[in-house]
């Protein structure tokens, strides 16, 4: 199997649409302390191994965690906020 590069993300990867399913298996996403993961209303986001590799969400945006110590802003998960906030997950991670 050939392996995949790490992607560098300097914004957000934001997964829109209706009934979007997003499926990331076996990378190494590289994060910049101002970048995000938005996953609106109605999609998904499966993070997976199918590959044999697990898939990494890092803040080791510039190769060198040591230079500069910083965290990504995270992974914003957008709902229908009239829905019940306790039951079945809205936009699910995996």
């Amino acid at each position: 199997m050939i392996p995949k590069p790490d992607a560098q993300i300097i914004k957000e990867i934001r997964i829109t649409g209706t009934n979007t399913h997003l499926i990331i298996s076996g990378m190494k996403i590289k994060f910049s302390p101002e970048a995000k993961v938005i996953i609106e209303e109605g999609c998904t986001l499966t993070l997976d191994d199918l590959s044999g590799t697990p898939t990494i969400l890092s803040s080791d945006y510039n190769d060198d965690p040591c230079l500069k110590a910083y965290t990504w802003i995270g992974v914003e998960v957008w709902g229908n906020k009239a829905a019940s906030q306790n039951a079945v997950p809205q936009a699910p991670v995996k």
